[in-house]
């Protein structure tokens, strides 16, 4: 939003989050006395609801090494998670440990059990990735996506190999995506 004070246009960044104080401070010493106040006025007036996107994730193979390593990152780099990451297995019935979400349950995999979630992280074999990533892309959320870490998807035509870095454009759109190395 932009306001003009005295002549002054400033700018109201929605987005950012301690823009109350950072722009009185950045914009009083433009200002006289009667503008700051109101400008504190209108300020104060102002109310942003920030949006914290979160999203429901499945991990299938989560007690292997690959699985491990996806539920470290997902750790590690604070990913918006809806409650915690719900952990699939072949056989189920196993825990696993970790920092931010405590011990987690390991379920038995069944596609049905991944309906309506955001994201499905495949950490399993090429063999089951070729059988069920496509059963998966279909039962999950009107936007949700498949990502696999196996090989067996990534010389599949229908499915983009991305590099986000290089080409994060192709996910756009893919109900399933291959990631170019498991680790």
């Amino acid at each position: 939003k932009k306001r003009s004070v005295n002549g002054l246009v400033v700018v109201f960044f929605v987005s950012t989050i301690p823009r109350a104080v950072f722009c009185f401070q950045s914009v009083s010493k433009y200002l006289g006395v009667q503008e700051r106040l109101r400008y504190q006025r209108y300020h104060r007036n102002l109310r942003v609801k920030r949006v914290q996107m979160s999203y429901k994730v499945g991990i299938v193979g989560a007690t292997g090494a690959v699985g491990a390593e996806l539920l470290g990152v997902l750790e590690k780099r604070e990913f918006p998670i809806e409650g915690a990451p719900a952990l699939f297995g072949s056989k189920g019935g196993k825990k696993v440990e970790t920092k931010g979400w405590g011990s987690l349950d390991v379920h038995e995999f069944a596609v049905e059990a991944l309906k309506g979630y955001d994201v499905c992280f495949l950490a399993a074999s090429g063999d089951f990735a070729k059988e069920y990533a496509a059963k998966i892309a279909d039962v999950l959320s009107e936007k949700g996506v498949v990502v696999d870490n196996s090989s067996a998807l990534r010389l599949d035509p229908k499915v983009p190999l991305v590099v986000p870095e290089v080409n994060g454009d192709k996910c756009k759109d893919a109900k399933l995506i291959a990631n170019p190395n498991c680790t």
